[in-house]
């Protein structure tokens, strides 16, 4: 049988403890490893978009060729953020018949924001930042067969009380005695949007109390847990932006459940439910009428849940 494993996370000694163990573990088993191909090729991690496009470029090439070659075997494919997009083109090219690969597992190591930027991980801190807020959760059936979740960051909360949050401070309660404490107290500033007059607090605490279901309530807790990271500031108009803030909140929604769920797939997709999400969309994330319902009745708590009445991002 052939396996391919993906590794997603940012670099830590983690990922590259359990690659060691894999080989250890696996007399038949091909590893590519795409951090060893950036030093190799540029004498560091650190590379540009185009520099990543030609290491990628080569460890393809090396995967496909090893894939075609060999009957069976564990195929590793060691690297740090692989987005949905990249991890689903993997997923859809090895799943073709010629290639024969039985099953894709995507190991995924989360930790907190914190935590990696104090990590000696040879990354500048913008590439940090640009890699921890555009790391989403995964999709059976999208772009993986099997999910396994590698994080402590829950270790120190009560599960039962966060899943039993009915204000925004019974859950930072919970959250700040966790790594993401750094970044949970950003989400305690102001919008500085003309759209939302409350803080980011006030926002989540409001969507939480409006939620009629348990399910809704959940999304409402986790959905905006990424603006303050995310969050920057227009020179020119002052008004704020969070790109990327819903891919934050997934993760750390993945990171609590230690499973994809509807729960982590509508937190990735609310903002794009106020838009309408488009057909195309729905059937290539397989986006369900679970998720589709969860979508649209948070959208109307989420819009209605602040001191403005227009929504833009």
């Amino acid at each position: 049988m052939k396996q391919l494993i993906l590794t997603a996370g940012l670099p830590n000694g983690d990922m590259t403890t359990f690659v060691a163990q894999l080989q250890r573990d696996n007399s038949n088993i091909y590893v590519f490893d795409a951090f060893q191909e950036r030093l190799n090729q540029y004498g560091m991690l650190d590379t540009t978009h185009s520099q990543d496009i030609t290491v990628y470029n080569r460890i393809y090439n090396l995967l496909d060729t090893a894939i075609l070659q060999n009957e069976d075997g564990v195929f590793v494919l060691f690297d740090t953020n692989l987005t949905r997009s990249r991890r689903r083109g993997l997923y859809n090219r090895y799943k073709e018949p010629k290639y024969g690969v039985a099953q894709v597992t995507t190991h995924f190591f989360i930790r907190s924001y914190s935590e990696v930027i104090d990590d000696e991980n040879g990354l500048s801190p913008k590439s940090v930042k640009a890699q921890y807020i555009s790391f989403q959760p995964p999709r059976v059936g999208v772009d993986t067969d099997e999910v396994i979740v590698h994080s402590d960051i829950f270790n120190k909360a009560d599960y039962d009380k966060v899943i039993a949050t009915q204000s925004v401070d019974e859950l930072f309660a919970q959250l700040l005695v966790t790594p993401l404490a750094d970044e949970i107290k950003l989400d305690y500033q102001s919008h500085d949007n003309p759209h939302h007059l409350e803080s980011i607090k006030e926002h989540i605490d409001m969507t939480i109390k409006a939620a009629p279901t348990d399910e809704l309530r959940q999304v409402a807790m986790f959905h905006d847990l990424g603006k303050g990271i995310t969050k920057s500031v227009d020179e020119t108009t002052g008004i704020a932006h969070m790109p990327g803030h819903p891919s934050v909140g997934a993760m750390i929604a993945l990171a609590f459940y230690g499973e994809p769920n509807d729960i982590t797939e509508t937190v990735l997709w609310h903002m794009e439910a106020h838009k309408g999400i488009s057909t195309k969309v729905v059937k290539r994330e397989k986006l369900d009428q679970s998720v589709m319902e969860l979508l649209q009745k948070f959208a109307v708590i989420d819009r209605e849940s602040r001191i403005a009445s227009v929504i833009k991002e």
